[in-house]
C-alpha cells in the first residue's frame, strides 16, 4: 500500500506537467493593448522638458494606431521549440527559440531571428502568464503594452 501511495505522489506532478505542455502545443493569435495610464504618466528623459497633455495623448493615439495593425502568431511545438512572428503593415519578423513550463508561467527563450542564431547579447526571455483554462497567454514586453495570445 505504501509503495502505491509513494508512486501516485510522484506521478501525480508528473501527469499534471505532462498535460500542461500538451495543452500548450499549438498555434496562437496575439494581439497588443496600449497601456494609456502608462504612457500619459511617462516621465521626460533626463535633460527633455515634460511633454504637454497633447503630445502624450498623440503618442498614445499613434501607439494604439499601430497596435491595431500589427498581428502576432506564435507556433508552440511538442519538441519544446517555438516560431514567433510579428506583422506589421511596414515590416514582418520571426523569433524562434525554446520554451518551458512551471506552473501557470510559460518562458520563451530566443535562439534565432529571422532565421539566423542570435549572439549572447541578443538573447532575450520572455514570461508568459497562462491563464483562461490554458487557452490565454499574456505578456507585458514593455511597460507601456500587454500582448494575449489566444489559442486557436
Amino acid at each position: 500500500m505504501k509503495l502505491t501511495s509513494r508512486f501516485f505522489a510522484l506521478a501525480l506532478p508528473i501527469a499534471l506537467a505532462a498535460t500542461a505542455c500538451a495543452d500548450i502545443v499549438g498555434n496562437w493569435t496575439g494581439t497588443v493593448k496600449v497601456d494609456r495610464a502608462m504612457i500619459m504618466s511617462m516621465p521626460p528623459p533626463p535633460g527633455a522638458k515634460a511633454a504637454s497633455k497633447e503630445d502624450k495623448e498623440r503618442a498614445v493615439q499613434m501607439a494604439e494606431m499601430m497596435a491595431k495593425s500589427t498581428k502576432f502568431t506564435l507556433t508552440i511545438k511538442k519538441d519544446h521549440t517555438y516560431i514567433s512572428t510579428i506583422m506589421t503593415p511596414k515590416m514582418n519578423g520571426s523569433l524562434g527559440g525554446k520554451w518551458s513550463i512551471s506552473g501557470n508561467t510559460v518562458t520563451l527563450e530566443t535562439t534565432s531571428a529571422g532565421g539566423k542564431p542570435v549572439d549572447g547579447t541578443r538573447k532575450m526571455t520572455q514570461k508568459l502568464t497562462l491563464s483562461g483554462g490554458g487557452k490565454t497567454m499574456t505578456m507585458r514586453p514593455s511597460k507601456f503594452a500587454v500582448v494575449t495570445y489566444i489559442k486557436k
